[in-house]
């Protein structure tokens, strides 16, 4: 699987990319947005974050969609701590189906647990589908 720099994203476009996704209300602060649009079988990855919830949580809300119903958007989102020594694996996900960002009630939306404060994170996308996958969302501090 190669990644690219195809991603666009700033910790300081966070604000801008919550307000502009009409997600449902949380708690918890985006501290990361992120937008992609990969082609088949590439991926892409976010800038750094840092999460400071004593709740162990991180929270993924977007959209995903290739624009054809007949190939769906197929992407796996994996969250990475880096580390002095590495990176590690803290968990991943596969969501499978389009997901258009008109149609917010249809947005997917994951917890990630095991995600220790205060360390820097990044979240890689894999896009899995057989079609180019265009999609966003928001990295949530919490539930």
């Amino acid at each position: 699987m190669k990644f690219s720099s195809r991603i666009k994203v700033s910790l300081a476009t966070a604000l801008v990319g919550s307000l502009a996704l009409s997600t449902p209300t949380f708690a918890a602060n985006s501290i990361c947005y992120y937008s992609f649009e990969s082609e088949m079988y590439m991926g892409s990855n976010s800038s750094s974050f840092t999460p400071t919830n004593s709740d162990n949580v991180l929270t993924i809300v977007g959209w995903q969609d290739t624009n054809d119903n007949s190939k769906p958007a197929d992407v796996e989102y994996k969250l990475i701590r880096s580390g002095f020594w590495g990176s590690t694996l803290v968990g991943s996900v596969r969501i499978s189906g389009n997901k258009p960002q008109a149609v917010p009630s249809t947005w997917y939306r994951h917890v990630f647990t095991g995600v220790s404060p205060n360390y820097n994170y990044k979240l890689y996308t894999a896009n899995w589908s057989q079609k180019t996958v265009r999609g966003a969302g928001n990295a949530y501090d919490g539930y």
